[in-house]
C-alpha cells in the first residue's frame, strides 16, 4: 500500500454506485484520486491534473474509455492505462494494442481484481521511468538526474531540474513561460523578475547540453525534443 501513496490517479466511470464503491477501495492505495463521470471530464481532468496513473471505464458517455486512453497516448507513451470492461467488449479492447494498456479488467471487479489491478500497476510503476531527449540524452525522472549519451551524469542545479521537470509535464507541447516560471520559483513568481532569471537560467543549460534539445517559441513557451 505504501508503495502507491506517492501517486495520484485519474478514475473514469460513468456508473455512479460503482463509481463510489471502487473509489473507496481504491482509496486504500493512494491518498489522491480524482473521478470523472464522461469521457469528456476524463480527458479535461487529465490535463488539469496530471495523475500518475489512469483507470477508465471502456463505456462512457461522449468519449468511450478507449478513445481517452487514445488520446492521452498521443501526449503520453508511459503512463500506466487500465480499462475496465464487459466480457461483450473484449473484441473491441483487444484490437487496441497499440494502446499500451497495463492492464484490462472484466466487471465485476472483486477484491482479488483489484488486487491484481493494483499489482501489474505497481510493476508498471517500478520500471525505469527516463525521458528520452535528442542526441542519446536522457532523464531520469525518479534519480533526478540527466545523462548524455555516453551515460555520464551531467550536473543540474535545483532549478535547473525543477525547469526539465516543468517541461516534462507535457511531451511534444509547449509549456507557457507562465507555467514554467510558477514551477520553478512557485508564489515568488508573482513578485520577482523572473524574465531575466528565466533567460539566465536557459543560457546556463544551454552550455551543458545541445541547445537544440530545448526549443522555444516568443509565444507559446518551451518544450522539450525527443
Amino acid at each position: 500500500m505504501k508503495k502507491l501513496e506517492k501517486y495520484t490517479l485519474l478514475y473514469a466511470e460513468d456508473e455512479t454506485i460503482i463509481r463510489m464503491n471502487i473509489t473507496k477501495q481504491l482509496q486504500e492505495y493512494f491518498q489522491k484520486i480524482y473521478t470523472a463521470t464522461n469521457g469528456k471530464e476524463a480527458l479535461e481532468q487529465f490535463f488539469d491534473y496530471r495523475p500518475d496513473i489512469v483507470i477508465l471505464d471502456i463505456n462512457m458517455p461522449y468519449f468511450s474509455g478507449l478513445e481517452v486512453a487514445k488520446k492521452i497516448r498521443e501526449k503520453n507513451k508511459e503512463i500506466p492505462i487500465v480499462i475496465l470492461t464487459a466480457y461483450s467488449d473484449l473484441p473491441l479492447l483487444l484490437n487496441a494494442v497499440e494502446l499500451n494498456l497495463t492492464k484490462y479488467i472484466i466487471k465485476p471487479i472483486t477484491k482479488d481484481k483489484l488486487k491484481e489491478m493494483i499489482e501489474a500497476i505497481e510493476d508498471k510503476l517500478e520500471q525505469p521511468n527516463y525521458i528520452y531527449l535528442k542526441h542519446g540524452y536522457y532523464f531520469d525522472v525518479d534519480k533526478q538526474i540527466l545523462y548524455n549519451s555516453q551515460n555520464q551524469e551531467i550536473h543540474l542545479t535545483k532549478n535547473e531540474i525543477k525547469f526539465i521537470n516543468s517541461l516534462s509535464k507535457s511531451k511534444y507541447q509547449f509549456i507557457s513561460t507562465e507555467t514554467i516560471e510558477y514551477d520553478i520559483w512557485g508564489e515568488l513568481s508573482f513578485e520577482i523578475d523572473c524574465k531575466k532569471r528565466l533567460k539566465s537560467l536557459l543560457a546556463g543549460l544551454r552550455k551543458k547540453i545541445p541547445k537544440d534539445i530545448i526549443k522555444n517559441n516568443y509565444s507559446l513557451g518551451y518544450k522539450l525534443e525527443y
